[in-house]
């Protein structure tokens, strides 16, 4: 096993990457570029990601989670969001999670490390069970 993998949710760093959201018939809604700055504090995971659209605009969330020591991360009523990652030792990350403030909006986050700076990511956006979005990223770490 590659030696990255043991890292994976326990190790910070700064990932750049494109954003491509589409319809669930693979039509390309839009298409933006990202800043992602991740780092670990003790037991809590801080997350920063920079939205950044061609025409100037720009968006910033931040994101905390517990961070179990096996690297997984628990988003819980202290964050934006709830749910919490699973590892399945192979390089992949599911993250299942829904918005306190959109209850009817569910989201399944598949990531896939490709290598340690190197990584896909899926989502699936469900509206009241009925699947309205998919976003595909794909993203280069440039610093730990």
């Amino acid at each position: 096993m590659d030696d990255y993998l043991s890292g994976i949710g326990k190790t910070g760093g700064v990932w750049r990457g494109t954003y491509r959201r589409m319809r669930p018939d693979g039509s390309l809604l839009e298409e933006f570029s990202s800043k992602q700055v991740s780092r670990a504090e003790g037991d809590t995971w801080h997350e920063q990601i920079t939205y950044m659209w061609a025409d100037g605009r720009s968006k910033t969330m931040d994101f905390v989670a517990k961070l179990r020591p096996d690297g997984v991360h628990v988003y819980d009523q202290d964050s934006l969001l709830q749910g919490r990652t699973y590892l399945t030792g192979a390089g992949q990350v599911i993250f299942p999670y829904s918005w306190h403030d959109k209850p009817n909006v569910k989201v399944l986050e598949v990531q896939n490390y490709i290598r340690a700076d190197k990584r896909t990511r899926i989502w699936q956006r469900f509206e009241d069970e009925e699947l309205t979005e998919m976003m595909i990223i794909q993203e280069q770490k440039q610093a730990d």
